[in-house]
């Protein structure tokens, strides 16, 4: 799992361009897009019905990224957009995920996505 998400994320931010920015002497080369893009797939991958016939879909062109997991939202539309509850499908890769410091636990990942 942790292939697939790194091979896929590196293939995502191969082409956004990064500003020139330093912290300390160090240059930092993480914008909010790369942040986003980190939680936007691993939730998509936490949420995923593995269990379904079809499986993620990533698709990348120059208007948009569109991330697709089979399956169907367990919460209500408007309480995700508010980051009221986190319900994930697949608490185990959640965990694994947030201890490599991926992903948010609060439900907080879909309001940060769409407001970037």
């Amino acid at each position: 799992m942790f292939d697939f998400y790194f091979r896929v994320y590196n293939k995502l931010i191969k082409d956004i361009k990064i500003p020139f920015k330093l912290e300390g002497g160090n240059r930092i080369d993480d914008t909010p897009v790369h942040k986003v893009l980190r939680e936007a797939l691993a939730n998509c991958l936490v949420n995923a019905d593995f269990y379904v016939g079809r499986g993620i879909v990533v698709r990348k062109n120059q208007e948009s990224i569109v991330i697709e997991n089979p399956g169907y939202v367990r919460i209500e539309k408007r309480q995700m957009l508010k980051g009221v509850i986190s319900d994930p499908r697949n608490k185990t890769l959640m965990k694994m995920f947030n201890m490599i410091g991926i992903g948010e636990r609060a439900g907080s990942g879909v309001p940060y996505i769409f407001s970037v």
